[in-house]
């Protein structure tokens, strides 16, 4: 038996300055399993590790001395199932000793140019070194990159990538670096406060982890074990020091292994209060029982939460200025999208900054669950002083300067009131000012294809969205220097944008338009119909997927994507910009331009095509184990048309051979992946694509490309040319 691990009472944080009274304690149960920590101590809860062969290790998380005995059980080793791909490690000290009793769990897992992340991706959610220092982790899926977070007690924790192997890899754990430093209030040194360190970067890929810890009673607080060379936030935790002010993050770098960096006295300034309280939405009201308000920030890994009094007020103390978030944490309510600091991406959260103008903030909350931001990912920002974590925490509050917009919908042939539809709001980015173009610009303008800047284009709260069902709409929007936009649709109607609405406008008649999407029958190349097949309605500059197997993916875009029923049969309401469908099967592929939509299409599809060739270079030598991607022709972003990134791609062979499946017929690139530089020996961040050769690939045959040579695509067409030279 091994403790590895311990944490203060009551948190679920280890404590990274702890002096452990127990280091070095090992011990060995009797004859009827019993073992005892005679140095174990009431300040801590300790992690209990058992290891004996044949067995699994086992661990018990929170040994409580004050709370008796404990139990563990432990179960047979698992064999390795013939053929899993696996990762075999061996953990050791500086020294070359076994370290037993680390705990690793798995965190993400790569295979090619493709990483995920999130639950167990089919491994054992953890597993523990044994008395070897050894460990393995398997699963039956083919993998090529596992990383992993190693933590055990007396080394800085660690997260790596390792490669599929079946040879055992060594890995030394270091002891790590240390901070220290001291908490000082008014001149003196405050003792017994918590302190935090998170990593600065929060990529997944990266991100180094949060630890606390608690400062002696003279103030000083000490980080051991931390990752080397790392840089962190660190800063005072609300809960410890509200009632004295508050410690703000600050940025820190973590020294070598064994090297320590004393950042001096952390100052405790005034602490920022956020108050308010939450007022129903109109139609209901405040349940009886409290809700609970839960205030957090993106530097720092700490939260409050509290329970409002039976008025619906609140009020955090101890915060420090800068971006603070706020959500409400109770099932069954949420926040309204009226508030005017929703957080434009995550619409369950509102973002602002403190101090605010004022502190004595309004949040609308309303009945139902958490709202998740959904739709259209072909849209522009909003400049920085209109983004929400810029601007002052804000609710609904009266006083502040607002544009109202209010109004009715009918329909324009029969003039009779729309009572039910969807509105949108929106923004208008600034468009600045542009020189007057010479003539034979001008006249060019008129040929070409109308292609609005990125940061010109409409800006929509997807998750501000609201449905009316009394045929009366009332918006506000806050004034900033975007201006309000709107978008009006029902159920058999064109969408309609109104605006920009520059002043406040009320009795605004909406008109709506017959008209539908398009709709129509899915047919396999057989003629029969194409039964589950599905059919993207792409907009302007929209994203989707395709995967390998053919099947199209909506990226989160729920209202862009349909599944033909038994007799092949979809419809689609009008889309706002929709210019494209895109329709797959596992037999077969089609794309249907704007052109040509209608309420009662026959989209046949064409068989998937397959691509082979030889990829050599200038000298006609073969290029074995390069990635290679298909992709559509075309630039497709400055066009503003849909696309689709698809995932048929495939490694070179030993004679620089390929072949891919599953692609769909048409205008295709090829390309070659070029991987960023790795982060911490491991997968890149991010990746770009090298044109090898575009080409045109036949339906339902093998396209044989024979040689392509590596990074020598050939010229654009002449056509393709001679426009770009004049600037069409």
């Amino acid at each position: 038996m091994i403790i590895t691990g311990l944490r203060q009472p009551n948190t679920a944080a280890t404590d990274q300055g702890a002096v452990d009274p127990t280091d070095g304690e090992t011990v060995v149960t009797d004859a009827g399993g019993r073992f005892a920590f005679v140095r174990a101590t009431d300040r801590y809860n300790y992690e209990l590790t058992a290891i004996t062969d044949g067995f699994a290790p086992g661990t018990y998380l929170g040994a409580d001395p004050t709370r008796g005995d404990v139990e563990l059980r432990l179960k047979p080793a698992a064999a390795i199932p013939a053929g899993a791909a696996i990762v075999q490690v061996r953990l050791e000290d500086a020294a070359g000793n076994p370290v037993v009793g680390a705990r690793v769990e798995p965190e993400g897992v790569a295979t090619g140019s493709r990483t995920s992340w999130g639950g167990t991706q089919g491994f054992p959610s953890m597993v523990i070194s044994n008395s070897r220092g050894e460990f393995t982790l398997h699963r039956a899926e083919a993998f090529e990159r596992l990383q992993l977070s190693i933590q055990s007690k007396g080394f800085a924790p660690e997260k790596l990538w390792l490669p599929a192997s079946n040879a055992v890899q060594t890995v030394t754990l270091g002891v790590g670096g240390i901070i220290t430093g001291r908490i000082v209030h008014n001149g003196q040194p405050l003792p017994r406060v918590n302190v935090g360190v998170s990593g600065t970067d929060r990529n997944s890929m990266v991100y180094a982890g949060h630890f606390e810890t608690v400062a002696d009673d003279d103030g000083r607080f000490v980080f051991r074990r931390l990752p080397p060379n790392t840089s962190w936030q660190l800063y005072g935790l609300i809960h410890s020091l509200k009632a004295h002010g508050s410690v703000p993050p600050r940025a820190v770098t973590s020294p070598a292994h064994g090297a320590t960096n004393d950042v001096g006295d952390l100052l405790v300034v005034p602490g920022q209060t956020l108050s308010g309280r939450l007022v129903p939405a109109s139609g209901s009201a405040l349940p009886e029982q409290p809700l609970t308000v839960q205030v957090g920030f993106e530097t720092a890994w700490d939260s409050q939460s509290l329970q409002t009094k039976p008025d619906g007020s609140f009020e955090f103390t101890g915060l420090h200025k800068g971006e603070v978030e706020l959500n409400l944490s109770t099932r069954g309510w949420r926040i309204s999208p009226r508030n005017r600091n929703l957080d434009h991406y995550n619409a369950w959260r509102m973002t602002g900054q403190l101090p605010a103008a004022s502190t004595n903030v309004w949040i609308e909350v309303e009945p139902g669950e958490h709202r998740y931001s959904r739709g259209s990912h072909a849209q522009g920002n909003l400049p920085a002083p209109d983004q929400p974590e810029n601007r002052p925490f804000s609710g609904v509050e009266p006083g502040a300067a607002v544009i109202q917009v209010a109004g009715s919908v009918i329909d324009d042939a029969s003039e009779q009131p729309i009572l039910s539809f969807e509105v949108l709001p929106g923004r208008q980015p600034p468009i600045p000012a542009r020189a007057s173009k010479p003539f034979v610009q001008r006249v060019l303008d008129s040929f070409r294809d109308p292609a609005i800047p990125w940061n010109e284009l409409p800006f929509w709260y997807h998750g501000r969205e609201r449905q009316v069902t009394n045929g009366q709409f009332n918006l506000e929007f806050e004034q900033l220097t975007s201006d309000p936009l709107m978008v009006v649709s029902s159920t058999g109607y064109e969408p309609v944008v109104v605006g920009p609405l520059v002043t406040a406008t009320n009795g605004l008649v909406v008109r709506l338009s017959k008209g539908s999407g398009p709709g129509g029958t899915v047919l396999l190349p057989s003629g029969k119909p194409a039964t589950g097949a599905k059919v993207i309605y792409g907009a302007s500059r929209e994203q989707f997927g395709l995967d390998g197997k053919g099947d199209l993916m909506e990226y989160g875009n729920s209202d862009a994507l349909l599944v033909a029923d038994d007799s092949g049969a979809f419809g689609f309401p009008k889309r706002l910009n929709g210019t494209r469908l895109y329709v797959s099967h596992r037999e077969g592929w089609a794309i249907v331009e704007q052109h040509d939509f209608g309420p009662k299409m026959k989209v046949r599809l064409e068989p998937w095509a397959a691509v082979a060739g030889v990829l050599v270079d200038a000298t006609g030598k073969p290029k074995p184990n390069e990635e290679l991607i298909l992709g559509f022709d075309g630039d497709w972003f400055t066009k503003g048309i849909p696309h689709i990134n698809f995932n048929s791609r495939a490694k070179t062979g030993a004679n620089g051979e390929f072949m891919i499946t599953n692609a769909p017929p048409g205008d295709l690139v090829l390309n070659r992946v070029v991987p960023s530089p790795a982060v911490a020996g491991g997968p890149p961040n991010s990746w770009s694509y090298q044109l090898q050769t575009r080409f045109y690939a036949s339906p339902g045959i093998t396209n044989d490309l024979g040689n392509v040579t590596l990074d020598t695509p050939p010229p654009e067409p002449l056509l393709k040319r001679l426009k770009q030279k004049v600037g069409l």
